[in-house]
């Protein structure tokens, strides 16, 4: 069984490999290795997907989880244009400046 190759041409092959490997795993009398074999299985499709298109969904993720903190530490904000204001000032990558915070 050769070395699995990530990126363009993964698919090509690798879902054969990976099920010659998936057989003997599945009557393997070490009892984790089996039930790893069916995770595997069941999730083929996904991993074969994801090794096509490796899209994240981590930065979503990490801008709601800043965006539930500010709210939580925003408690009792009067109106919603100061907790937008907030979020754009937190979210915004360091030493980037908006224009009228500028010196001319």
């Amino acid at each position: 069984m050769g070395t699995y190759r990530i990126g363009k041409g993964f698919r090509e092959g690798t879902e054969e490999e990976m099920s010659q490997w998936l057989q003997p795993a599945s009557l393997s009398k070490v009892p984790e290795i089996p039930a790893y074999a069916d995770t595997i299985s069941a999730r083929m499709k996904g991993i074969l997907n994801h090794a096509d298109h490796p899209i994240s969904s981590g930065k979503t993720k990490g801008t709601n989880n800043l965006i539930r903190t500010i709210r939580r530490k925003a408690y009792g904000f009067r109106d919603t244009e100061s907790f937008f204001l907030r979020i754009r000032e937190t979210s915004r990558k360091p030493g980037i400046r908006f224009l009228s915070h500028t010196k001319v």
